[in-house]
């Protein structure tokens, strides 16, 4: 049926919105996860009065745990609806996202970094390509870098946000 569809000429294409749910995939959960990192590692850091490295360990945990969930992510995604699995995805990053606000040790973070892998994985490496290579046929390398851009322009929108509202916090 999709290979029906790609042949379709001229006018509104279904691919057209897989395109924009990889854009919104990318530039939401993605870039709050991976580009909006950076801005809370040193105040977070000084709020736990522990060396910016002990922090930032939860990053290497969470790519840690991105490649053991990818082939995890990739039979659950070829064996259940994508629809379900990416949404579990954005569900686990937001709901970790919003925990990481409460946490009172560094060792939490750690356990968010695995909750945050395995939330990310699917979402960047698996969703985009691998929806994009089923609805399109042409520009098929454009359309993904397309969506994986919307990663760091995410970065560039959520960032200042971001750092505005810790600066409003009471250590700001």
């Amino acid at each position: 049926m999709a290979s029906e569809q790609v042949q379709k000429k001229g006018g509104f294409h279904y691919a057209f919105l897989i395109v924009a749910a990889g854009i919104a995939i990318t530039c939401i959960p993605c870039a709050l996860v991976l580009s909006c990192a950076g801005i809370y590692f040193t105040p977070v850091s000084n709020y736990f009065g522990v060396p910016k490295a002990s922090f930032t360990l939860y990053f290497s945990i969470l790519n840690l745990a991105m490649m053991i969930m990818l082939p995890i992510g990739g039979k659950l995604m070829s064996k259940m609806d994508a629809r379900a699995v990416l949404s579990a995805a954005v569900i686990i990053d937001g709901l970790t996202l919003i925990a990481m606000s409460f946490f009172t040790a560094v060792w939490q973070f750690y356990i968010a970094g695995v909750l945050l892998g395995i939330g990310t994985a699917p979402l960047i490496y698996l969703a985009v390509p691998s929806l994009i290579n089923a609805w399109c046929k042409k520009k098929v390398g454009f359309f993904i870098g397309l969506c994986m851009a919307f990663t760091g322009i995410g970065g560039v929108i959520f960032n200042p946000i971001g750092t505005a509202l810790i600066n409003m916090g009471p250590e700001g």
